[in-house]
C-alpha cells in the first residue's frame, strides 16, 4: 500500500476516546482536531490510544512514537 493512500481512504472519519489508531511499516497517519489547534502525526509503526473528556486530551502511546503541534 501507498504511504498516501491510507490518508486518503479515512480522510474525514472521527476519532473517539479510547479508540486506538495503529500504523504499519511505511505507513503513517496525520490527524487535526475539529478546532483545528492540534495537528498529530502518528510515525510508521506505532500504537496509540486516544482518550478525551470535558477538561482534556490525552494520548497513551502503546508503541513508536507521534509528533503533536498546537498549531494556533
Amino acid at each position: 500500500m501507498q504511504k498516501d493512500m491510507c490518508s486518503k481512504y479515512f480522510k474525514g472519519r472521527s476519532i473517539y476516546s479510547d479508540d486506538i489508531i495503529r500504523t504499519n511499516k511505511d505507513a503513517y497517519c496525520k490527524l487535526v482536531y475539529e478546532d483545528k489547534n492540534t495537528l498529530i502525526i502518528i510515525d510508521e509503526h506505532t500504537e496509540v490510544k486516544f482518550s478525551e473528556n470535558v477538561l482534556s486530551r490525552s494520548f497513551h502511546i502503546n508503541y513508536g512514537s507521534m509528533y503533536v503541534k498546537n498549531i494556533e
